[in-house]
């Protein structure tokens, strides 16, 4: 993420039609913040951007004649000649950001994650760059975090690493999002008021349609109350605990208070309750938008085994992780932004390609565009449910767990229904 945010603050000033090339640019380790220009090598004299109030509105360009020559000035004459490979008309020479020293002034800056042909992320690691399986890390994810618009102060941020930016879902598939201070559970919007970035350090929770505003629960009138408020790291209120072992948001100061989503309520308003067990109601049931889990049935996990383009899968026992199962994988990436069960080993996704009673499940390359692919786990049922082929689930078709299939979905009251029963686990989490 701190790759992202540096690369953003330099296009700023960099962008262009034809764009300028940065192939110098060396060092971006130590940007921390963004006060000055003094040390870039080719801008000497840019000492002051005092005049330029909206770096929104600041763009770099080299402008090319119709001979193919770059606009270049020289003694405040201006020329079309040769590309000189200078600041006169170009920026490969600045080599340096170290004194980029706040970033307030960044207030338009948009996150991607690039997808080759082959549906691979592109990632950095090492300066090296690669076209390969998804890292679930800041070299090449950030989701669907593509509006930043209001991320106007950063200065409690002292390291961008410790900073992980994300969508919490409530039991009924709702994102958790802010507007005017107050907190909702409701249909996804697709803006900034949907994402959280949470500071592990200061265990913040900081709304990202206004980054300067946390999560508070406080006291009145003997009850707890929840919105957000003037980010603090000193204010005890704004001290969260991410428990997805759990599955909850419970708060790190006050004494068994968790978040809770009422899903009767007719505003989707989200209040904070006492905490309570999952088996008592879902109202406190929170995950991420993407996590590693174990699917779950009476001690036989959901294994993907590859066969070259597809793969087949099973139940099978726990597998340790020193018996070198090379072929076989049992942690699976949920992703409740695309529905997809991305094995964590490989590009490889449960895909329901035969849309009947008894149709195959299997597992292909990974394709966000693949109907087949869309699966959606029902907390409430515990049952992985398919999105397209709506009233179908995963079944695990007899108890050796050998060849599970499609099958209509069967209520709880159903005998069969202990056959689409599984207990979703998550397997690592980010947020310890």
């Amino acid at each position: 993420m701190k790759s992202i945010a540096y690369f953003a603050a330099a296009l700023l000033l960099l962008g262009s039609a034809v764009p300028a090339s940065a192939d110098e640019v060396d060092d971006l380790d130590e940007v921390n913040e963004v006060n000055d220009l003094d040390d870039l090598d080719d801008f000497n004299e840019v000492n002051d951007l005092d005049d330029f109030n909206d770096l929104d509105e600041v763009n770099a360009w080299r402008f090319y004649s119709a001979q193919d020559y770059p606009l270049s000035e020289g003694n405040s004459n201006l020329f079309g000649n040769v590309k000189t490979h200078s600041s006169n008309d170009d920026l490969d020479e600045v080599n340096d950001l170290d004194d980029f020293n706040d970033l307030d002034e960044v207030n338009k800056v948009k996150a991607w994650r690039f997808y080759s042909a082959q549906d691979y992320p592109l990632s950095e690691s090492n300066s090296n760059l690669f076209g390969n399986v998804k890292t679930h890390s800041s070299n090449d994810d950030l989701d669907e975090v593509n509006d930043l618009d209001e991320v106007n102060d950063l200065d409690d941020f002292n390291d961008l690493d410790e900073v992980n930016v994300w969508r919490f879902y409530s039991a009924q598939d709702y994102p958790l999002s802010e507007s005017n201070s107050n907190l909702f559970a409701n249909v996804k919007t697709h803006s900034s008021n949907d994402w959280w970035l949470y500071n592990i350090n200061t265990r913040q929770l900081h709304s990202r349609s206004n980054v300067s505003n946390c999560l508070d629960a406080y006291l009145k009138d003997g009850n707890y109350w929840v919105h957000t408020s003037l980010c603090d790291g000193a204010k005890s209120n704004q001290k969260w605990h991410v428990d997805f072992a759990d599955h909850r948001i419970k708060h790190a100061t006050h004494p068994n208070v968790c978040l809770d989503a009422d899903p009767t309520d007719s505003q989707h308003k989200v209040q904070v309750w006492e905490c309570h067990p999952h088996d008592v109601n879902k109202n406190q049931y929170w995950s991420v938008n993407e996590e590693t889990v174990h699917f779950k049935r009476n001690n036989l996990y959901l294994t993907n085994t590859e066969h070259g383009y597809t793969g087949d899968i099973s139940f099978e026992w726990l597998l340790r992780e020193d018996e070198g199962h090379q072929e076989r994988d049992q942690e699976w990436d949920y992703n409740r932004d695309f529905h997809q069960v991305r094995s964590d080993d490989d590009d490889y996704c449960l895909d329901a390609y035969q849309p009947w009673n008894g149709g195959r499940v299997r597992t292909s390359r990974c394709s966000h565009t693949d109907e087949n692919q869309k699966w959606q786990y029902d907390v409430y049922t515990n049952q992985l449910r398919h999105v397209t082929h709506n009233r179908s689930c995963l079944d695990i078709n007899d108890e050796t767990g050998a060849r599970p299939h499609l099958w209509e979905c069967h209520p709880p009251t159903d005998n069969s229904y202990s056959l689409q029963k599984f207990d979703l686990s998550q397997t690592t989490s980010q947020f310890d």
